[in-house]
């Protein structure tokens, strides 16, 4: 949302203009997106934004939710809706602690959006640049904990059913740092679930086109080859030799040199850069990252099963409190970031609304009286010609004004989920 630079009677006079569409309402007042107050943006991308939203309702009741809002321009594009919406549609499939859950797929007034739960948590990406590689080989404890849960989550979407038990696998296709996230409570949950294929389905991929980090993409899937869910097993392979080396397994100037390297080159060996590194967690590795895909793990549970069995000697991997305990002091700085964004931006937003409040009750108090209000009048009405009968108003649709707790009327367009 733009900065909030006009003053309260401007606003006053936008918000209670019965003249005024919605569409025109000053950037300073609060955005909504279907029954979502967009609170404070999170993070950008090619296709889509992210925003921190806020769901409110009667008796205090309110939830904190990531919106994912499809960028504007591509709305005409039929092949960037339909990627929008496959996300959608796939990712409200799956509930599990390890996954980030959507919760609604909407569309107001042509904006597609997503409603997501949102995760408090910081990027694998941050936590690996400020995790510390000691001989002790403790890191290994902690870089072992996050992946053996990731591969949970994996390994439920690959044994995803349909109605009636049907198999319905979901391949991720884009597992690596930036879409894992940890909580404050030491929880990984994977997120974006944009390039997502239910292997069951048909898919809309164009030939030749690829989708996804090519630095953490499978030989096959590079290849623009059909894929599996061990395209997704090689990805956590990747990723557990990037926590465990501190560096990036395929890097290079150009998209042909990582291309060269993910379908030729062979992984080196962890050994060779750190000697504490267990051997049967270099196997795991191996493994993982086979060229072939009959040669790797057959499942992220599998692979998740040997990497907890290769670091017990040193420990076993860091269970989530023993992991919260560990990052609340290793990423202090990054977790306390990330709260105040969201306590500044909620300030904002609440101080905001209170100002508009504030003047809209001192100008309503010097008015002289009015017809009895919308809501009142339905109210009447439907009292007089069905005594008894439901006021209650369709889901989506808004006319009362007393019925906020004191909040101002904001008029509400239809929307509609899918």
């Amino acid at each position: 949302p733009a900065p909030r630079s006009r003053s309260i009677r401007e606003r006053f006079r936008a918000l209670t203009s019965p003249s005024v569409a919605l569409a025109s309402l000053p950037r300073s007042a609060p955005r909504w997106l279907g029954r979502y107050e967009l609170i404070a943006p999170l993070a950008t991308g090619g296709m889509a934004e992210l925003y921190l939203g806020r769901l409110r309702a009667r008796g205090g009741f309110e939830k904190l939710v990531a919106i994912k809002q499809m960028k504007a321009h591509l709305s005409d594009d039929p092949g960037f809706v339909d990627m929008f919406l496959d996300e959608g549609r796939i990712a409200a499939r799956l509930t599990h602690p390890n996954i980030c859950q959507v919760y609604e797929l909407g569309d107001d007034d042509g904006q597609l959006y997503m409603a997501m739960e949102y995760v408090p948590g910081i990027p694998l990406s941050t936590i690996l640049a400020a995790l510390p590689r000691t001989s002790d080989a403790f890191d290994l404890r902690v870089s072992a904990g996050i992946l053996v849960q990731v591969s949970e989550g994996v390994h439920f979407a690959h044994e995803h059913k349909a109605d009636g038990g049907v198999a319905a696998p979901i391949v991720h296709r884009d597992v690596s740092p930036t879409n894992l996230l940890v909580t404050g409570e030491g929880v990984c949950k994977l997120v974006d679930f944009g390039i997502a294929k239910v292997l069951t389905e048909v898919s809309h991929t164009r030939t030749g086109v690829l989708k996804g980090k090519p630095a953490y993409m499978a030989p096959e899937q590079i290849r623009a080859e059909p894929v599996g869910r061990r395209a997704d097993v090689f990805a956590l392979g990747v990723v557990l030799w990037e926590c465990v080396a501190g560096k990036r397994l395929f890097q290079g100037d150009s998209d042909f040199l990582i291309w060269q390297q993910v379908t030729q080159d062979p992984v080196p060996l962890l050994r060779e850069l750190r000697p504490e590194v267990p051997a049967a967690l270099d196997e795991v590795v191996q493994r993982a990252v086979a060229k072939d895909p009959a040669e790797r793990y057959e499942s992220a549970r599998a692979f998740a099963a040997d990497l907890r069995r290769s670091v017990i000697p040193i420990g076993g991997p860091l269970e989530p409190p023993a992991l919260a305990m560990y990052l609340s002091t290793l990423c202090a700085d990054a977790f306390a970031a990330r709260a105040e964004l969201v306590t500044q931006a909620l300030a904002a937003e609440d101080a905001d609304t209170a100002e508009v409040r504030s003047a809209v009750q001192k100008v309503s108090g010097s008015m002289p009286a009015v017809e009895p209000t919308a809501s009142i009048r339905l109210r009447e009405h439907t009292a007089q010609v069905s005594p008894g009968a439901s006021t209650s108003m369709p889901l989506g649709f808004d006319v009362s004004d007393d019925d906020d707790g004191g909040e101002p009327v904001r008029a509400r367009r239809p929307w509609r989920s899918y």
